[in-house]
């Protein structure tokens, strides 16, 4: 109706072309300013990190259901590398720091609104009902307890949940309250603390830290048959680094000065992974 010529759009990164006389083209570029503004008052994005998805989402998706008709808006969870928030500014951003969002559709900018508030308390809440307790070497038999019986009891005394993981460096807590995620992790200090194990990093404790990254950088830190963490490790004796790929979770642990050296080695295969990834997107 503005007597263009032709309009191309591109949906991948969310530009337009119009082409006509240059009234013409200048009265459909303030139409579509004004349309692109109205339909960003209907969206927004609520940060995720990446632990919290399966929480988010539920069993076959049920949460996430819930929640769309709870707040009358379409949801979306997208995770790093995701293609349908290219054309997303703000969902970039966040992905960008190796986060997950929940990108907001609603039929209503209030709504949206309403929705992001909502979503925000709730990814929150659901974050002070979970836990990683680290365990320090040589821990995980006093916070089990012979036959079960230590994990057993604090399990029974404040509700909550328990799984030592699979590499027996941290107890995953999770509870249907802040308070029992608290007492349980006192629990555990203390058990450590009477089986004569330290809980607090002083010496005989190993350091540790825990890096979030996307999957494809998780296994650049693996490298071809293990190359690339092998050397790492051998870099610096005294480091162990253990990777959930799947997760995009890589924890380095040992004495905290091989610690650091260690993870100043994985940051920067992730660097060069997650910039290698960037290019690539960009040369579609």
């Amino acid at each position: 109706r503005h007597g263009l010529t032709s309009v191309w759009v591109n949906h991948a990164v969310g530009h337009a072309v119009l082409c006509g006389p240059e009234a013409a083209v200048a009265a459909a570029r303030a139409e579509v300013h004004a349309v692109a503004a109205a339909h960003a008052a209907l969206r927004g994005v609520v940060p995720l990190p990446l632990e919290l998805i399966p929480a988010i989402v539920g069993r076959g998706g049920a949460r996430i259901m819930e929640l769309e008709k709870e707040t009358g808006c379409r949801l979306q969870v997208l995770k790093p590398g995701d293609d349908r928030a290219a054309a997303d500014s703000e969902a970039m951003a966040v992905l960008a720091e190796n986060k997950a969002v929940i990108r907001v559709v609603g039929k209503a900018a209030e709504e949206a609104m309403t929705a992001v508030e909502t979503l925000t308390a709730e990814v929150a809440r659901i974050g002070s009902l979970r836990r990683s307790v680290p365990i320090p070497a040589g821990g995980a038999g006093a916070v089990v307890g012979r036959g079960g019986e230590t994990i057993r009891g604090i399990i029974a005394e404040t509700g909550a949940g328990l799984r030592v993981s699979e590499d027996r460096t941290h107890v995953m807590v999770s509870a249907d309250t802040a308070e029992a995620v608290e007492r349980a992790h006192e629990m555990i200090k203390e058990a450590l603390e009477a089986a004569g194990v330290s809980a607090d990093g002083a010496p005989g404790a190993e350091a540790e830290v825990v890096i979030e990254c996307s999957r494809s950088s998780a296994v650049a830190v693996i490298g071809r048959g293990g190359e690339t963490v092998r050397r790492i490790q051998t870099d610096n004796p005294g480091a162990r680094i253990d990777i959930q790929a799947d997760d995009g979770i890589v924890r380095v642990h040992g004495s905290a000065a091989a610690v650091e050296s260690a993870e100043a080695a994985v940051r920067e295969v992730i660097n060069q992974s997650e910039d290698a990834q960037r290019e690539r997107r960009a040369a579609r």
